[in-house]
């Protein structure tokens, strides 16, 4: 629904297929800005017509006082004809909850005790290469232990 406003200036009737954007118009003095958050057609200049304000952005002010002020009926309302934000409009989107959220996603369910092909395989492999290096223990061991027993027993001694 566009504004009666906007058909009565003579400015374009705007149908979801065309190219709207919300952003930021500058507003405010020097050192001291302001924003209003508006809609317009893209083809349009940053400062230059607008077919709604919908709402205010003052980054300078006290914590205090409210940062930004959104219709978020009107936001949601453009949002819904296929209007795109820019940058600095989505983040204060999300800041303010103008995006409806999506539901929560909920983690699938996984049962730990099956194993996939993947992990039986390695697993064999595993094993396989911790007996190969026992069997390689064992046989270093024995022959550490011949050799330490053949130099332990005395040779026979020559007959004199």
């Amino acid at each position: 629904m566009i504004p009666r406003a906007a058909t009565a200036r003579g400015w374009p009737t705007h149908s979801p297929t065309m190219s709207l954007v919300i952003r930021l118009h500058r507003v405010g003095r020097k050192n001291q800005p302001g924003y209003r958050i508006c809609v317009a057609d893209s083809r349009y200049p940053t400062d230059g017509k607008t077919l709604e304000n919908i709402g205010v952005h003052k980054p300078l002010t006290r914590k205090d006082v409210a940062e930004s002020v959104i219709n978020v009926e009107r936001a949601r309302h453009w949002l819904g004809l296929g209007a795109r934000t820019s940058e600095t409009v989505h983040s204060l989107f999300k800041r303010l909850g103008v995006y409806v959220p999506a539901p929560p996603v909920k983690p699938r369910e996984r049962t730990r005790s099956a194993k996939t092909a993947t992990r039986k395989r390695r697993d064999a492999s595993k094993s396989e290469r911790a007996a190969r290096k026992s069997d390689r223990r064992t046989a270093r061991l024995t022959a550490r232990r011949a050799a330490a027993k053949a130099a332990a027993t005395p040779e026979a001694a020559p007959a004199s």
